[in-house]
């Protein structure tokens, strides 16, 4: 829903509009859902975190924690055919 913390949106449709595949989006968001930045439901995210998840988006916290990009990277060359 725009304008608050729970977006309606599904795995595919956050693929299309970064240009990935559904499964590495999917691998990604679990790998941030376990870190308890987002939890989700069906088209639904919501973000529990938002400083947390800046850090997924390369944005450093206050407390100078590093970004979690290479994580996210890691989540989709697992989901890469071998």
């Amino acid at each position: 829903m725009l304008g608050t913390n729970e977006p309606d949106v599904t795995h595919h449709d956050i693929a299309q509009a970064m240009g990935l595949r559904r499964s590495s989006v999917t691998d990604a968001l679990h790998l941030i859902e376990s870190d308890g930045a987002i939890a989700s439901r069906r088209r639904c995210l919501i973000i529990l975190d938002a400083a947390r998840l800046a850090r997924y988006a390369g944005v450093e916290g206050p407390q100078g924690r590093p970004d979690r990009s290479s994580d996210i990277a890691a989540a989709e060359a697992m989901s890469s055919p071998a």
